[in-house]
C-alpha cells in the first residue's frame, strides 16, 4: 500500500482525528514529553542515591580507620542481606560501587570538598587562632595535629583540623616550629588580613605589642561579642579607658620600630 493512498484516506475520511496540527496530536506529544522527563528524573534520582550510598560507606570506612579494600567486603555483605530481606531490590544494591579504587576516589573528593569549604570560611575570618597537639599513630610515629578556630563578621565560630604533620628527629621544639611555619602557606592562600600567627612566648617579647594592637583594632567587635554573650565589658565603652589603652599600644609600636 502506497504512502500517498494512506495519507489521502486519513486526510479525506478522518481529517479531525488525524490532522498534523490537531489538538489530539499536540496532547499526545506533550504526554510523551512528560513521560520522558519523569523517566529521566527517576533514573537520575536512582543514580544520585547510589552515589550517595557509596559516599556514606566510604566516609564510615575512613572515620573508622578501616582498610579501603574492606569496601568490597561490605558490599558483598549488603548483597547477601538484601537477597534475603529485599530480593526485588537486589539490582539496585548491585549498582553501588565499593571497590578499593572507588573508595579512595570518594575519600579524596570529600577531603577536597572539606578543604574548599574551610578555605572559603577562613577567607571571611575576622580573627583566628591555632591549637597544637601531639599524638602517636599506629606505627609509633609522633604526629603534630594543628587545629584552627576562627570567627567571622556574624560571630560564627568555625573549628577544624588544619593539618597533620609527622614529627621526626630529636629536636621536637624545632620540628614543631617548622611545621607551624609551613601551615602559614595555607593562610597565605586565602589572603588573610594577618599572614602570621601571634605567639605567647618569653623569647618573642615583641608579640605582646602585636596582641595589644590587634586587641585595640577589634575593640568594637569584642565589645559586641561580649554583649551578645551577656558578659558586657563597660571599659570598652569608656572613652577615658580607651585613651589609656591607646597609649601602651602606641608606645609598644614605637619600641618595636
Amino acid at each position: 500500500m502506497k504512502e500517498f493512498n494512506i495519507k489521502r484516506h486519513y486526510s479525506s475520511k478522518h481529517p479531525t482525528l488525524y490532522s498534523p496540527a490537531g489538538q489530539i496530536r499536540k496532547d499526545k506529544f506533550q504526554n510523551l514529553i512528560a513521560n520522558l522527563k519523569k523517566l529521566q528524573h527517576k533514573q537520575r534520582t536512582q543514580l544520585d542515591n547510589v552515589g550517595k550510598a557509596s559516599f556514606i560507606v566510604s566516609s564510615k570506612l575512613a572515620n573508622s580507620l578501616k582498610p579501603f579494600a574492606e569496601g568490597e567486603f561490605v558490599n558483598e555483605c549488603m548483597l547477601k542481606v538484601c537477597s534475603v530481606l529485599y530480593p526485588e531490590k537486589k539490582n539496585e544494591f548491585e549498582k553501588i560501587s565499593l571497590s578499593r579504587r572507588t573508595v579512595v576516589r570518594r575519600i579524596v573528593m570529600m577531603a577536597n570538598d572539606i578543604k574548599t569549604t574551610l578555605t572559603d570560611r577562613m577567607a571571611g575570618f575576622e580573627s583566628f587562632s591555632i591549637e597544637l597537639d601531639e599524638s602517636t599513630d599506629l606505627s609509633d610515629t609522633d604526629q603534630l595535629t594543628i587545629f584552627i578556630r576562627g570567627v567571622d563578621k556574624e560571630f560564627t565560630v568555625t573549628g577544624e583540623l588544619l593539618a597533620l604533620q609527622p614529627l621526626k628527629g630529636s629536636t621536637i621544639r624545632e620540628a614543631i616550629f617548622n611545621k607551624v611555619e609551613k601551615s602559614k602557606a595555607f593562610v597565605d592562600e586565602i589572603s588573610a588580613e594577618y599572614d602570621d600567627i601571634s605567639y605567647y612566648c618569653e623569647v618573642r617579647c615583641l608579640s605582646k605589642g602585636k596582641m595589644l594592637k590587634r586587641f585595640y583594632g577589634f575593640r568594637n567587635e569584642i565589645a559586641d561579642f561580649m554583649q551578645i554573650n551577656n558578659k558586657p565589658l563597660p571599659e570598652l565603652s569608656d572613652p577615658k579607658w580607651i585613651c589609656d589603652l591607646a597609649f601602651p599600644v602606641d608606645i609598644t609600636g614605637y619600641l618595636k620600630d
